[in-house]
Protein backbone atom coordinates (compact mmCIF):
# COMPACT_ATOMS: atom_id res chain seq x y z
CA UNK A 1 0.00 0.00 0.00
CA UNK A 2 2.95 2.51 0.76
CA UNK A 3 4.25 2.52 -2.76
CA UNK A 4 0.98 2.78 -4.17
CA UNK A 5 0.01 6.75 -3.49
CA UNK A 6 -2.11 8.42 -2.12
CA UNK A 7 -5.98 6.43 -1.14
CA UNK A 8 -9.32 7.90 -0.53
CA UNK A 9 -12.58 6.26 0.03
CA UNK A 10 -16.15 7.44 0.72
CA UNK A 11 -19.76 6.05 0.76
CA UNK A 12 -23.07 7.59 1.43
CA UNK A 13 -25.08 5.11 3.56
CA UNK A 14 -28.18 5.06 5.62
CA UNK A 15 -29.51 2.32 8.33
CA UNK A 16 -33.28 2.29 8.50
CA UNK A 17 -33.51 0.85 11.67
CA UNK A 18 -30.62 0.11 14.41
CA UNK A 19 -31.81 -2.43 16.48
CA UNK A 20 -29.83 -4.96 18.04
CA UNK A 21 -29.34 -8.54 16.71
CA UNK A 22 -30.62 -7.37 13.41
CA UNK A 23 -27.69 -7.55 10.93
CA UNK A 24 -24.24 -7.07 11.34
CA UNK A 25 -22.92 -4.45 7.96
CA UNK A 26 -19.30 -3.99 6.41
CA UNK A 27 -18.67 -1.00 4.40
CA UNK A 28 -14.98 -0.36 2.94
CA UNK A 29 -12.25 -2.20 0.64
CA UNK A 30 -11.59 -5.93 1.03
CA UNK A 31 -9.44 -8.14 -1.24
CA UNK A 32 -11.06 -10.03 -4.21
CA UNK A 33 -13.06 -12.54 -3.06
CA UNK A 34 -16.32 -13.85 -3.90
CA UNK A 35 -19.07 -11.95 -1.45
CA UNK A 36 -20.96 -14.65 0.10
CA UNK A 37 -23.07 -15.55 3.59
CA UNK A 38 -20.03 -15.71 5.39
CA UNK A 39 -17.69 -12.85 4.14
CA UNK A 40 -17.26 -10.31 5.10
CA UNK A 41 -19.42 -10.58 8.12
CA UNK A 42 -19.48 -14.44 8.92
CA UNK A 43 -22.62 -16.92 9.76
CA UNK A 44 -21.44 -16.51 13.89
CA UNK A 45 -23.24 -12.64 14.43
CA UNK A 46 -20.40 -10.18 15.51
CA UNK A 47 -17.26 -11.61 13.82
CA UNK A 48 -15.40 -10.32 10.60
CA UNK A 49 -14.31 -12.90 8.50
CA UNK A 50 -10.48 -14.14 7.81
CA UNK A 51 -10.01 -12.03 4.63
CA UNK A 52 -7.88 -8.71 3.92
CA UNK A 53 -9.82 -5.70 4.91
CA UNK A 54 -10.03 -2.73 6.12
CA UNK A 55 -12.92 -0.07 6.63
CA UNK A 56 -16.36 0.09 8.71
CA UNK A 57 -18.37 -2.39 10.62
CA UNK A 58 -21.42 -2.38 12.30
CA UNK A 59 -21.55 -5.41 15.28
CA UNK A 60 -25.23 -5.92 16.30
CA UNK A 61 -24.57 -8.46 18.90
CA UNK A 62 -24.85 -5.72 21.90
CA UNK A 63 -27.47 -3.24 22.58
CA UNK A 64 -24.87 -0.65 23.24
CA UNK A 65 -22.73 -0.34 19.95
CA UNK A 66 -25.39 -1.36 17.78
CA UNK A 67 -25.72 2.44 16.83
CA UNK A 68 -22.25 2.57 16.17
CA UNK A 69 -19.73 1.68 13.47
CA UNK A 70 -15.81 0.78 14.57
CA UNK A 71 -13.02 1.62 12.22
CA UNK A 72 -11.25 -1.75 12.02
CA UNK A 73 -9.05 -3.33 9.67
CA UNK A 74 -8.01 -7.02 9.39
CA UNK A 75 -4.63 -9.32 7.74
CA UNK A 76 -6.10 -12.63 6.82
CA UNK A 77 -4.83 -15.04 9.88
CA UNK A 78 -3.90 -12.09 11.84
CA UNK A 79 -6.91 -10.67 14.64
CA UNK A 80 -9.49 -7.60 13.84
CA UNK A 81 -7.58 -4.26 14.56
CA UNK A 82 -10.36 -1.86 15.61
CA UNK A 83 -8.58 1.32 15.53
CA UNK A 84 -11.85 3.02 17.27
CA UNK A 85 -14.59 0.79 18.54
CA UNK A 86 -17.96 2.84 18.13
CA UNK A 87 -15.80 5.91 15.97
CA UNK A 88 -19.37 7.06 14.19
CA UNK A 89 -22.57 7.36 16.02
CA UNK A 90 -25.23 6.55 13.46
CA UNK A 91 -28.75 7.84 13.49
CA UNK A 92 -31.81 5.56 12.28
CA UNK A 93 -33.17 6.78 8.94
CA UNK A 94 -30.49 9.41 8.00
CA UNK A 95 -27.33 9.08 5.62
CA UNK A 96 -24.06 9.69 6.73
CA UNK A 97 -20.46 9.91 4.79
CA UNK A 98 -18.07 7.33 5.90
CA UNK A 99 -14.67 7.73 3.67
CA UNK A 100 -10.89 6.66 4.62
CA UNK A 101 -7.86 8.67 3.60
CA UNK A 102 -4.52 7.04 3.29
CA UNK A 103 -1.13 8.48 2.97
CA UNK A 104 -2.52 12.65 2.35
CA UNK A 105 0.71 14.18 3.93
CA UNK A 106 2.66 11.10 2.89
CA UNK A 107 2.98 9.65 6.36
CA UNK A 108 1.58 6.54 5.54
CA UNK A 109 -1.23 7.30 8.23
CA UNK A 110 -4.54 6.01 7.85
CA UNK A 111 -7.57 8.37 8.66
CA UNK A 112 -11.08 8.06 8.98
CA UNK A 113 -13.95 10.30 8.21
CA UNK A 114 -17.43 11.39 9.24
CA UNK A 115 -19.21 13.18 7.04
CA UNK A 116 -16.09 15.17 5.69
CA UNK A 117 -14.52 15.36 8.95
CA UNK A 118 -11.59 13.18 10.17
CA UNK A 119 -11.92 11.44 13.17
CA UNK A 120 -9.16 11.86 15.88
CA UNK A 121 -8.00 8.40 15.93
CA UNK A 122 -5.95 7.32 13.25
CA UNK A 123 -3.16 4.40 12.38
CA UNK A 124 0.30 4.88 10.95
CA UNK A 125 0.94 2.18 8.98
CA UNK A 126 4.38 1.17 8.94
CA UNK A 127 6.60 -0.63 6.26
CA UNK A 128 6.79 -3.97 8.33
CA UNK A 129 3.37 -3.96 9.63
CA UNK A 130 2.07 -7.63 9.54
CA UNK A 131 -1.53 -7.02 10.96
CA UNK A 132 -2.71 -4.72 7.79
CA UNK A 133 -3.55 -5.97 4.74
CA UNK A 134 -1.58 -4.18 2.59
CA UNK A 135 0.11 -7.86 0.82
CA UNK A 136 -2.87 -7.39 -1.97
CA UNK A 137 -5.03 -5.16 -4.07
CA UNK A 138 -8.67 -3.77 -2.43
CA UNK A 139 -12.05 -3.40 -3.77
CA UNK A 140 -14.54 -1.87 -2.17
CA UNK A 141 -17.46 -3.75 -0.87
CA UNK A 142 -20.98 -3.23 0.80
CA UNK A 143 -21.99 -6.09 3.10
CA UNK A 144 -24.72 -6.98 5.31
CA UNK A 145 -25.52 -10.62 7.33
CA UNK A 146 -29.29 -10.07 8.62
CA UNK A 147 -29.43 -11.92 11.49
CA UNK A 148 -32.92 -11.60 12.29
CA UNK A 149 -35.93 -13.46 10.55
CA UNK A 150 -37.90 -11.86 8.25
CA UNK A 151 -35.66 -8.51 8.49
CA UNK A 152 -36.15 -6.22 5.79
CA UNK A 153 -35.33 -2.52 4.93
CA UNK A 154 -32.01 -2.38 7.16
CA UNK A 155 -29.26 -0.43 5.18
CA UNK A 156 -28.88 1.44 2.05
CA UNK A 157 -26.17 3.11 0.08
CA UNK A 158 -26.49 5.31 -2.57
CA UNK A 159 -22.92 6.32 -4.09
CA UNK A 160 -19.65 5.29 -3.36
CA UNK A 161 -15.79 6.83 -4.55
CA UNK A 162 -12.36 5.10 -4.35
CA UNK A 163 -9.31 6.66 -6.24
CA UNK A 164 -5.56 6.17 -5.55
CA UNK A 165 -2.94 8.24 -6.90
CA UNK A 166 -1.02 6.63 -9.61
CA UNK A 167 2.47 6.72 -8.75
CA UNK A 168 5.63 5.61 -10.95
CA UNK A 169 8.10 3.31 -9.28
CA UNK A 170 11.70 3.87 -10.80
CA UNK A 171 13.18 0.78 -11.88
Amino acid sequence: IQGAGELVFEARIKFATLTTDLYDLFIGLIESVALAAAVPCTSTQGLIADNNMVGFYRDSTDATTSALLDTTYKADTVAVVNVKEGAITLVADTWVKVGMIFNRRGDNRLEFTRNGIILPDSKVIPSTQTDFPSDTRLGWAFASLITAANASDFASIDWVRVAQRRVSVPL
